[in-house]
This record gives structure tokens, C-alpha cells and sequence, in this order.
């Protein structure tokens, strides 16, 4: 009887040895199943998150380029504002050096270039002022 016991208790322990071994296969079958699973649906996750991602930096960057075209669109604005006002002040400060009238001076013609000329020849003879202009220089 003995002898059937140990026999018994043997037989017990193979059959527990491999429901443990079948066991702790189906746990480790199961872990890897679960593992894809969760690895499948982080992709899909990450994918979800890329494509979003992507739709508000295409959103944020069409933005940006209106922003720099409405930019520009100023820059040109104002260049072209400073340009009018320098031809402006050019045309103020040309008007002060252009200011000198001289009366009773007697020229054959009314040519600019012979009105200098006699202009500069009373500075000359008379005042003893030789006039320079920046196109003398």
C-alpha cells in the first residue's frame, strides 16, 4: 500500500508538474498575445497622434505664411511711404537752396545755364565771391 502511495504521489506530482508547465505556457502564450495586442494599438495611437500632429503644423505653417505675406505686404507699404517722404524733403530742401532772386540783372536770353553764367560773373567781378556747386567739384 505504501508502495501504491508513492506511485500515487508521483503520478500526482507529473500530473501537477505538467499542468504547471502548461499553465505557465498559456500564461506566457497569453502575455505575448496581450503584448501584441498592445503593441498593434500603441502604432494605431501613434499614428493618430502623427497624423494630427501633421494636420495642425500644416494649419499653424499656412498661417504663418499668410502672416508673412500680410508682412511683406506692410514692409512694401512703408518702403514705398519713406521713398515719397525723402522725395518730399528733397524737394523742400532743393526749393530752399533754389531761393535766390536777383532783380535788375540783365541777361539776352531767358536760358538758365546764361542766367547762372551771368549770375556768377557779378559774384565774381564785382562781390570777388567764386560760387562752387557740386557739380564744379
Amino acid at each position: 500500500m505504501q508502495e501504491a502511495m508513492t506511485t500515487l504521489a508521483s503520478e500526482t506530482e507529473c500530473q501537477l508538474a505538467k499542468i504547471t508547465q502548461k499553465a505557465g505556457s498559456d500564461v506566457t502564450q497569453s502575455i505575448e498575445v496581450m503584448r501584441g495586442r498592445l503593441e498593434a494599438e500603441s502604432a494605431k495611437k501613434v499614428e493618430v497622434l502623427r497624423e494630427e500632429l501633421s494636420q495642425r503644423l500644416n494649419g499653424e505653417s499656412e498661417r504663418n505664411r499668410q502672416f508673412n505675406c500680410t508682412i511683406g505686404a506692410r514692409m512694401d507699404e512703408l518702403d514705398s511711404l519713406y521713398d515719397d517722404m525723402q522725395d518730399r524733403v528733397f524737394q523742400i530742401d532743393k526749393s530752399r537752396r533754389n531761393n535766390l532772386v536777383f532783380y535788375g540783372v540783365k541777361v539776352p536770353s531767358e536760358d538758365p545755364d546764361e542766367c547762372e553764367a551771368a549770375i556768377r560773373l557779378i559774384f565774381n567781378t564785382y562781390l570777388q565771391v567764386r560760387l562752387f556747386t557740386s557739380a564744379h567739384f
